[in-house]
């Protein structure tokens, strides 16, 4: 009797999990949906153990019994039991080679075809043009990991900068990660920053989804923009017209961007990075061009537009703290 079609559906499910297991790259998230994938049903579980079982014990197979050793080789009448027996082992073994297979594809279907790690210092720039024909521009001090399957493209952003334009594919969307946050396109042009303390999208062109790592997509268009602050929620901001990717040409343009983005952005080009020196100023809005080559002018500029004063620390960092008034 065939296995009805949810069974398989399970079974098939059970295998997916045990390949993603297997690749080594397991993360957190994908414990935390596992988990949930079991808690649905305990024949989930069930199915599981068993295909793992399987798995483990896929070399020690037992061979066919050679007709000497069957019950009645010698000539006597085989009982029914005799026949039982082989029957049941083969069916055994055919269930343990079909579980086998399962698994072995899933762990094909899931292991990338291409895989790169790209990287800039201080100072240094890079782009690189990807086998679907991706292009990937990387600013000063960034870390990324491409890999590339047979259904999707995928990467994760460690740090720093990089913008994105994305040869469409609708078979392979095209994913990039930061943490938490995550961005899936299937072809279209945008940037994603990763600080300690930031996570930005700025799209130049086509459609982005935007999803904050706690279940609160956000869908952004041409010159739409998104921002999360490490321990916020994120969302989508004024738009960037003329902000996403403006720094490939040694530009940087801020439509009445936050406060701390702007610093944030700065920290790039400056010798020590520019911080806050009261929280309570991270909302206030700035508009302007500023030079990459000349990012510290713009800094130092700060003041003539917003309540702010800016000074040099100790350690070199730039704060930007509250005016304080002249008594």
């Amino acid at each position: 009797m065939q296995p009805s079609p949810e069974t398989t559906a399970l079974y098939e499910a059970a295998a997916d999990w045990l390949a993603r297991r297997s690749l080594g790259d397991w993360s957190p998230e994908d414990d935390r949906r596992f988990q949930e994938w079991l808690d649905a049903s305990p024949e989930h579980g069930r199915i599981y153990e068993r295909m793992a079982a399987t798995w483990a014990s896929a070399q020690d197979l037992p061979r066919a019994p050679h007709a000497a050793g069957l019950p009645g080789a010698a000539g006597a009448a085989p009982s029914r039991a005799a026949f039982r027996r082989p029957a049941r082992l083969a069916f055994a073994c055919a269930i343990a080679c079909i579980s086998v297979l399962a698994v072995a594809w899933q762990l094909h279907v899931r292991s990338p075809v291409y895989t790169e790690r790209l990287a800039t210092e201080a100072g240094q720039t890079r782009s690189v043009l990807l086998p679907d024909g991706t292009r990937i521009e990387l600013n000063r001090a960034t870390a990324l990991d491409v890999a590339m399957y047979r259904d999707r493209r995928e990467v994760r952003l460690a740090y720093g900068e990089a913008f994105f334009s994305v040869a469409p594919d609708a078979a392979k969307p095209f994913s990039v990660a930061a943490g938490g946050p995550s961005v899936t396109v299937v072809g279209t042009a945008f940037g994603v920053r990763r600080s300690a303390s930031l996570f930005s999208v700025q799209v130049l062109q086509g459609v982005v989804q935007v999803d904050d790592g706690a279940g609160r997509p956000a869908r952004l268009t041409a010159g739409g923009a998104y921002l999360k602050r490490a321990g916020r929620a994120g969302s989508a901001i004024a738009r960037a017209d003329g902000a996403a990717g403006a720094w490939r040409s040694g530009r940087l343009v801020f439509r009445d961007a936050p406060l701390d983005q702007v610093l944030d952005e700065l920290s790039t080009y400056l010798p020590a990075p520019a911080v806050l020196g009261d929280p309570a100023l991270y909302d206030l809005r700035v508009s302007g061009n500023a030079d990459t080559a000349a990012a510290d002018v713009f800094l130092r500029q700060l003041p003539n537009i917003l309540p702010v004063q800016v000074r040099q620390r100790p350690d070199g960092a730039f704060e930007v703290g509250r005016r304080q008034s002249v008594q």
